[in-house]
């Protein structure tokens, strides 16, 4: 069972310090959309608060159950002791697959919720729903379903931010900062990143770079956040 650790021995950790930046910038950028929609009452913020805290969560649940995975493997390899290497693993794999399960649903369904907020096109929800929890379900025994899901709904996601950049329309973007391209690139950076995921199992490093493009796509995300932030401050 210690293959279920993807990263090299000496990554052990970093992921998880990695995707705790993720969190801060989501919460940053859900509690300033929640702010917004106080303010002005657009029901479109509100919403991107709600998908935004989801995949905060989901990455919450991804740290927890990593550092629980990394601390059962550390914990076998420096006491070495058969009988409780045994327990130690098995309860690795239990919090890993219902931690996991969680990260997987939550991710999914943040993305989705993000999806239906800024394509105006119309989507039967109870289907969607339904995709995505066969999606994670299925994916405890085969990784890659769920990480080609993420990449096909972050992708479609991108996509619909390169039209609103080429069109100059976007919902959380000021045209005035220029911000309309900012979500294009930070959710093109997190398509990658997925489309690498997938591979993960073929390679450890994979996991690696797969992490730092991850990361790139949430700091672009944080820089959008600030420079929206930053030109609200000037009008005020």
């Amino acid at each position: 069972m210690i293959d279920i650790v993807f990263s090299p021995k000496w990554f052990n950790g970093i992921d998880s310090v990695f995707e705790g930046i993720s969190v801060i910038v989501l919460i940053l950028i859900a509690s300033y959309s929640l702010k917004l929609y106080k303010f002005n009452k657009n029901k479109n913020f509100k919403d991107f608060s709600i998908a935004f805290f989801v995949l905060a969560a989901a990455f919450l649940f991804k740290i927890l159950t990593n550092i629980t995975v990394y601390y059962n493997v550390f914990e076998t390899y420096n006491l070495g002791n058969l009988i409780f290497t045994i327990s130690s693993i098995k309860a690795s794999s239990i919090f890993y697959n219902g931690g996991y399960f969680f990260f997987r649903l939550l991710t999914l369904f943040g993305l989705y919720l993000f999806i239906t907020i800024i394509d105006k096109k119309e989507t039967n929800s109870m289907f969607m729903i339904y995709f995505i929890a066969i999606t994670t379900v299925f994916s405890t025994w085969a990784y890659y379903i769920f990480q080609l899901t993420a990449l096909l709904f972050s992708g479609y996601i991108t996509y619909i931010y390169f039209k609103s950049y080429r069109q100059r329309v976007c919902d959380l973007c000021d045209k005035r900062v220029n911000n309309i391209k900012y979500p294009f690139i930070a959710f093109l950076t997190i398509s990658i990143s997925n489309a690498l995921f997938i591979f993960i199992k073929l390679n450890t490093y994979i996991y690696v770079v797969a992490e730092y493009i991850q990361l790139i796509g949430y700091i672009i995300l944080l820089y959008t956040f600030i420079r929206v932030l930053k030109y609200g401050t000037k009008k005020k």
